[in-house]
């Protein structure tokens, strides 16, 4: 009986964190996301955005997306803090997500998404988990060979 309880109440849980997400923002949707993936929860909010893992507590991750060779500095002005700039990067992530055209990996262990952003390619590659939420792998402005 506790154990069905639990899982009603984190389901609850889970999914009302999601809802407050979508009405907060970004910011919020970080925090939601994650209480609900641990809740066990859809991973799609009412307003039908996609719960999105990102890597702020895996830093030598978000330094790789944040290098110079990634190009960010084409869309925002980086702060030289790379956490700082990953924040400042995630709206355009999820845009890409959310608008852009989905490529599988024929390995099938990842997925890119690419959109045209103020004019730069962005991609973002990510790993579909089994309860359907994202987590970044990889983000960059497609550069062009000279």
């Amino acid at each position: 009986m506790w154990t069905a309880g639990g899982v009603v109440v984190g389901a609850t849980f889970g999914a009302g964190a999601q809802w407050v997400a979508g009405v907060l923002g970004t910011e919020a949707a970080v925090t939601a996301g994650t209480v609900a993936t641990t809740a066990g929860a859809a991973a799609s909010s009412p307003s039908g955005q996609r719960t999105i893992l990102w890597l702020e507590e895996q830093l030598p991750r978000v330094e790789h997306i944040m290098a110079p060779k990634h190009a960010w500095d084409r869309l925002i002005h980086l702060s030289g803090n790379a956490l700082q700039d990953y924040r400042a990067i995630q709206p355009i992530l999820r845009q890409v997500i959310e608008t852009g055209v989905r490529i599988p990996d024929p390995k099938g262990m990842f997925v890119e998404y690419r959109a045209i952003i103020q004019g730069q390619e962005i991609v973002v590659r990510v790993r579909e988990l089994a309860n359907g939420a994202l987590e970044i792998s990889n983000a960059f402005i497609q550069t062009l060979p000279r």
